[in-house]
């Protein structure tokens, strides 16, 4: 924009989005243009808040809660007993339908703008999944709130089945969203929301298939399981937002494992326990 118009728009309390495409967040800008349409949030966060109560509620006889995040590592779930526990399941892990099969997870936690609510051929098939995947089990969606009208536009049938958590940059680490509504803003699925929820559940918080990796392979985020990915459609994603890959990703990685450290800080100071059952370099 010339400085002028853009001074001009500013005092007029226009509100400006980036969506250059060169811009790594650019999938995110145009979501939260959608975002502002609404006027919404209160009433969203207060059903959310209810609907959490609830699901809390008929859960009430487990006292643990198992993770399974989207690691090659994931793999090793046979021959454990999920029945005890709150079985979180997150992302893409909703495509490996033996792993659903055995785990029956109870919740269901996604939150990429990208890989979830974006534009892309990827994106599609993960909803088309999810649709399929919820009508099967019953399970309840953990989400953002700012995607949450978005999603519930396209997929209307969920509107019910989906809680909309809002987040913020500027609260600490929040483990109990039973008193505190909110998460604390990190760039990751399992401090951003996995954590919280489990911890607001459950006293033993059971990890599998957080794998990390070793620093010296950092030509991505981490390896993932191939049966937890829709594969064919890598390219689409990277050619639809391909600026979103053009990260640090040994930044990303060593703020990941500072993150995860200062959340089991924070969580066992309270009494919760953190065990992973798999293999992790985090």
């Amino acid at each position: 924009l010339q400085p002028k118009l853009e001074e001009r728009l500013k005092k007029n309390k226009t509100f400006l989005f980036d969506v250059d495409h060169t811009d790594r967040v650019e999938g995110s800008r145009y979501i939260d243009i959608s975002h502002r349409y609404f006027a919404n949030d209160a009433e969203i966060i207060e059903q959310s808040h209810q609907k959490m109560v609830d699901l809390r509620e008929n859960l009430s006889d487990k006292e643990k809660a198992f993770l399974f995040c989207s690691g090659p590592e994931v793999q090793r779930y046979p021959g454990y007993d999920f029945s005890t526990g709150i079985n979180i399941v997150c992302n893409s892990v909703i495509n490996d339908l033996d792993l659903m099969g055995a785990v029956e997870p109870d919740i269901q936690i996604f939150g990429d703008p990208i890989f979830h609510f974006g534009c892309s051929m990827y994106a599609s098939e993960f909803r088309k999944r999810l649709v399929e995947m919820q009508d099967q089990y019953g399970f309840i969606n953990i989400i953002p709130v700012k995607y949450f009208n978005l999603f519930t536009y396209w997929q209307p049938e969920l509107a019910e089945h989906t809680i909309a958590i809002p987040f913020d940059l500027n609260i600490d680490i929040n483990l109990d969203l039973l008193a505190n509504f909110r998460v604390h803003t990190t760039d990751n699925i399992l401090t951003l929301m996995m954590l919280p929820v489990a911890c607001s559940f459950a006293r033993q918080i059971y990890l599998l298939g957080c794998d990390g990796r070793p620093l010296s392979e950092n030509n991505y985020f981490w390896k993932h399981n191939e049966k937890a990915q829709f594969g064919s459609q890598m390219g689409n994603i990277q050619d639809v937002h391909p600026t979103f890959f053009t990260v640090d990703y040994d930044d990303y990685y060593l703020r990941h494992c500072n993150n995860v450290e200062a959340y089991f800080n924070v969580g066992e100071a309270s009494g919760k326990q953190f065990i992973s059952l798999t293999p992790s370099h985090i």
